[in-house]
């Protein structure tokens, strides 16, 4: 029956990506699709994709960070973790795929998945401050629409929700080590404790917030390239709230974030910048590949190259 479910569950993930991207196409004028494709300026697309990739090198520094009070994981093996994640999203859901990496490191480096797992959570809390604080800055900068006034009012409650359930699982970590919960639910919260021990740390927890706010910043510069790529005049400020589009798209649960992509980007383009949405056809497309299409492909290499074996990690 679970089986079913799932194989249900990932048909159900797959029609909602073709039926998005059917939404996102019925408009489409081919004629317009390939002359923007034919003026596109390649050499800004190339620099986009090395912004995009510095991101993800970056990414994979702080995460080696967050495993350092735990054990010392090379850089190397962080990185082509990191990679082959990004390579599973083309294919999983992203919420899916972002536990591939942690499931490779815990089971090469003899780690709990709850430890690795809890650092993965860490990431998807500082992600979320980052590209939440620059989005609101960036439209407040640019002329705030009236309408997403209360997106930027929002930004204190997210940052405080953040906390709170760090906290919580803090809370619960040592209620767990003083024999206080069921022995099972106390390994997995003693886990995710264990994995957010380097935010006791002050010196680290900034090193950790300035690395996601330059992650967050290289891939709004990378959006941003991108647009100007296919000749959409935007300011740099712009490729912020471009951030914001980017990082929403992504929540949408289909494989490799595909028709959600491609929906949200056109819709916002068109609200906040006033493109034609036919206009915006063969940039978004563009967008997406610069986001996913290299880091995928670098990851399927670092799936190919990934080693089998088990290795004790240095303490």
């Amino acid at each position: 029956m679970t089986a079913l479910a799932s194989a249900l569950g990932r048909t159900l993930n797959y029609v909602a990506a073709a039926g998005l991207l059917v939404i996102f196409l019925r408009r489409a004028e081919w004629r317009v699709v390939a002359d923007g494709f034919h003026r596109v300026t390649w050499s800004l697309i190339a620099l986009a994709v090395l912004v995009r990739l510095a991101s993800i090198a970056v990414s994979a520094l702080r995460w080696q960070a967050l495993l350092a009070p735990l054990r010392h994981v090379p850089y190397t093996a962080s990185l082509m973790a990191t990679l082959i994640g990004s390579a599973a999203s083309a294919v999983l859901p992203i919420q899916v795929a972002e536990f591939v990496r942690p499931i490779l490191l815990s089971r090469r480096y003899r780690l709990r998945a709850t430890v690795t797992a809890a650092t993965a959570i860490v990431e998807w809390a500082l992600d979320a401050v980052a590209v939440f604080t620059l989005f609101a800055l960036a439209l407040l900068w640019l002329g705030l629409p009236d309408e997403l006034f209360g997106v930027v009012r929002g930004a204190p409650l997210v940052l405080a929700f953040a906390v709170a359930v760090m906290g919580g699982l803090f809370l619960l970590g040592r209620r767990s080590g003083e024999g206080r919960l069921p022995s099972a639910i106390a390994r997995s919260i003693d886990g995710f404790a264990a994995g957010l021990r380097v935010l006791t740390d002050r010196r680290q927890a900034l090193r950790l917030c300035t690395q996601s706010f330059v992650i967050a910043a290289l891939t709004a510069i990378s959006a941003w390239l991108t647009l100007a790529a296919f000749e959409m005049r935007v300011s740099v400020g712009s490729g912020f709230v471009l951030l914001g589009l980017v990082t929403l798209a992504g929540m949408i649960p289909t494989p490799g974030a595909v028709g959600g992509f491609e929906v949200v980007c056109q819709v916002g383009l068109a609200a906040l910048f006033h493109f034609d949405r036919v206009r915006t056809i063969g940039p978004v497309l563009g967008l997406h590949a610069v986001t996913y299409a290299p880091a995928a492909f670098a990851g399927a290499i670092c799936l190919a190259a990934w080693p089998l074996r088990q290795e004790q990690a240095p303490q």
